[in-house]
């Protein structure tokens, strides 16, 4: 049995005519192209998988001046009336840091956490700034949600539903590339952010069980009809 998905193949033509070769009928021609599209796509999608592995796996590092334009980027894109005063400053909090470096919170989740924080927040504005205006709740301690925490939480939510092939249907349909990872990850973090808000949290001890609640039907967040 070919091992198509989860690693790359290193030669899509050649796995098209085994598997050919191998159905016993050798004039099955006029299903090699959709054939060959099918086994692109899940290669591709296995590809991606590598990809984000690197990603998440490339820490933050302030020294690197690539990494702390990007963090830069993020503050204009959500707080483009406010200048931050210091790379170090308690404004972080503001949009969900924990502290006054952010740089600690990508632990997890390294570059990739914040570059998704980016993409939401440059690509899809309106609905980031929405989002972070649900994210400071009813504005009294400990209501609304940390935003670009919460963001992170969703990156690790959506890498690890990755791997599990949970997604590889809605991937697969909409084509499996960095850019509809990304886009979904914007959906999933709008939807996030309005549920979480609708369903009139008490206080932040309300957001880990509806969390949990939220990655149980992540794919119904997703689904394509």
């Amino acid at each position: 049995m070919l091992n198509v998905g989860r690693e790359p193949l290193s030669d899509v033509g050649a796995t098209v005519e085994r598997i050919i070769a191998d159905s016993g009928d050798p004039d099955l021609k006029v299903v090699r192209d959709r054939l060959r599209a099918c086994v692109e796509r899940i290669n591709d999608l296995a590809h991606l998988r590598q990809l984000i592995v690197r990603r998440k796996s490339t820490a933050y590092d302030s020294g690197n001046a690539e990494h702390e334009a990007l963090l830069q980027s993020l503050w204009k894109a959500l707080k483009p009336d406010e200048t931050l005063q210091a790379r170090k400053s308690k404004q972080w909090g503001a949009i969900g840091f924990q502290g006054s470096d952010p740089a600690s919170d990508f632990r997890g989740m390294g570059v990739f956490g914040l570059e998704q924080l980016v993409y939401f927040a440059a690509r899809h504005g309106a609905d980031a700034k929405h989002a972070l205006q649900l994210s400071l709740g009813d504005g009294s301690p400990l209501s609304g949600f940390p935003f670009a925490i919460t963001g992170i939480n969703i990156t690790a939510l959506m890498v690890t539903a990755l791997n599990e092939g949970r997604l590889d249907r809605v991937l697969l349909l909409r084509g499996p590339d960095r850019a509809q990872f990304d886009a979904l990850y914007a959906v999933v973090f709008d939807a996030f952010a309005r549920e979480y808000t609708a369903s009139n949290p008490t206080n932040i001890a309300s957001f880990p069980p509806f969390f949990d609640s939220f990655k149980k039907r992540l794919e119904s967040v997703i689904s394509v009809d």
